[in-house]
């Protein structure tokens, strides 16, 4: 089976910068773990980098087989918000506690995005990288795509299963958890949340239990993107 279909859910994200409280701090490490202690711990303006083959800090940090953690904690207004992290290779981010991008992983420079709802408030956010051999990049860079998701919204929400005759429901989201139950075409049941990328979402079974569907397969009552994340 092969599907493809999108719903434009926003205009066209519109640029917005971190209102920056300060700097990040940046613990650089001459290995691609982020083990031991770090080689050098800064203060990054911003997190845009293009070091080509070349090193963070010559003489001090190699220019292959690193890695770097950053974090720091930022005042965001009320949204949406998708965030953009680049990077060759390997780059993962959380925000206050949850991980929104996990692309750990040997590649040529590419974008990862994860669209997050925030309430208003502060946001922790920590981006962790690595570079084997070759070219190094990492950046994050943030849009603002919607307003703040109004709680009303998300309350009695449902989905109807439209898009198969049976769909599993899973003990989490991805296809790594196992089935237990199932719905079938046109059974409606009550949303609770989805996962950070909106793919899977969490609904609730007559019996009271809870499970996970692929949201390809539905059709609900408020848009994903309004959705609380859940998992």
């Amino acid at each position: 089976m092969a599907q493809l279909s999108w719903v434009q859910i926003t205009a066209v994200p519109l640029p917005v910068p971190l209102p920056t409280t300060g700097s990040w701090r940046a613990e650089y490490f001459n290995n691609t773990v982020l083990a031991g202690e770090p080689a050098l711990v800064r203060n990054d303006a911003r997190l845009n980098f293009n070091w080509g083959s070349g090193s963070p800090a010559p003489n001090i940090i190699n220019t292959d087989g690193f890695s770097v953690r950053w974090s720091q904690t930022f005042n965001m207004a009320a949204g949406t918000y998708q965030l953009t992290a680049e990077a060759d290779d390997g780059i993962r981010v959380w925000v206050n506690g949850q991980q929104v991008i996990d692309r750990w992983q040997i590649q040529a420079v590419a974008q990862h995005t994860a669209v997050i709802n925030h309430s208003g408030g502060q946001l922790v956010v920590m981006v962790e990288y690595f570079e084997n051999t070759g070219f190094a990049e990492a950046r994050l860079d943030w849009a603002q795509v919607g307003t703040t998701p109004t709680p009303p919204t998300t309350q009695g929400a449902t989905a109807t299963m439209t898009g198969a005759s049976y769909l599993n429901v899973r003990s989490g989201p991805g296809l790594e958890h196992e089935p237990f139950a199932a719905l079938s075409r046109n059974q409606t049941v009550p949303v609770v949340g989805c996962d950070a990328y909106g793919i899977w979402l969490e609904i609730q079974l007559p019996d009271g239990n809870t499970g996970w569907v692929s949201s390809r397969y539905l059709t609900t009552t408020t848009p994903v993107v309004d959705l609380p994340i859940t998992g």
